[in-house]
């Protein structure tokens, strides 16, 4: 499956090992949590989200639409 990612820039095919949720903290209190997809050095921001439960969300949604035998998902916006 194909993810086009949430700035509509770029697209990477699926694969659930390289899937990771970051929170990003402010002031001791996680405040956004982002979709990222790891590469061997680094990362691309697939989606941000307002915070963890939703970014689980989404990734839960993803990996649905792979195991239906969906071609294209799109990250969606908040």
């Amino acid at each position: 499956m194909k993810i086009l990612m949430q700035n509509l820039c770029e697209v990477f095919d699926f694969n659930s090992k390289r899937i990771r949720i970051l929170l990003s903290v402010y002031d001791g209190e996680p405040s956004m949590a982002a979709v990222v997809y790891m590469t061997s050095n680094s990362f691309k921001i697939m989606g941000n989200y307002k915070d963890e439960a939703r970014a689980k969300e989404v990734t839960n949604d993803m990996l649905h639409e792979y195991t239906a035998g969906k071609k294209v998902y799109t990250m969606p916006e908040e």
